[in-house]
């Protein structure tokens, strides 16, 4: 908030201090209901500035928070409380009984009726399926090592005259 606060300026002429959030929304999470995930899907889902790409910068996108004094001085934009609250807090149903963090989430473990589309702002805005992402990242990684390892222990074996490394000589018996 000391970052929005912090917009240039001295005088309030046409002040702007715009925030959104779901009042209790600890509570309701905490609940671990599939309805009420369901209910929190659809209403962002079904909001037209978190539905569709636009100017992040509109001063009313729910996903934004915005502090401003004067038009002179312009505007600071933030991530809402309500992108805070969604990314923070285990609501997305994984199956029928478990609930994750959107970062946690994989789209295909939604329970039917969750519409998806990786391309939505607002899943973007809560990170969904993030830690799956760069877990994935980091799988194909390790299995990329183990392929430059492979090629270069073959590389050397055929160097010493072995079709590959599985037939050199590697342990004594």
């Amino acid at each position: 908030m000391s970052y929005l606060q912090a917009v240039p300026g001295e005088r309030y002429t046409s002040p702007i201090n715009r925030d959104y959030a779901i009042r209790h929304f600890k509570q309701l999470a905490e609940r671990k209901s599939v309805r009420l995930s369901k209910l929190i899907w659809e209403t962002m889902r079904l909001l037209p500035e978190t539905h569709h790409k636009h100017d992040w910068a509109t001063y009313e996108n729910p996903l934004r928070a915005v502090y401003r004094k004067n038009e002179s001085n312009g505007a600071r934009f933030a991530d809402s409380c309500l992108v805070h609250q969604l990314r923070n807090f285990a609501w997305v149903p994984q199956g029928k009984a478990e609930f994750v963090k959107p970062a946690q989430a994989r789209s295909e473990l939604l329970p039917e009726g969750f519409t998806f589309d990786a391309g939505w702002p607002w899943l973007k805005a809560i990170q969904f399926g993030k830690n799956i992402e760069a877990q994935s990242a980091a799988d194909k990684a390790r299995a990329a090592a183990v392929a430059d390892r492979e090629k270069s222990q073959n590389e050397a074996a055929k160097a010493l005259g072995f079709d590959d490394a599985e037939y050199a000589p590697c342990q004594a018996k």
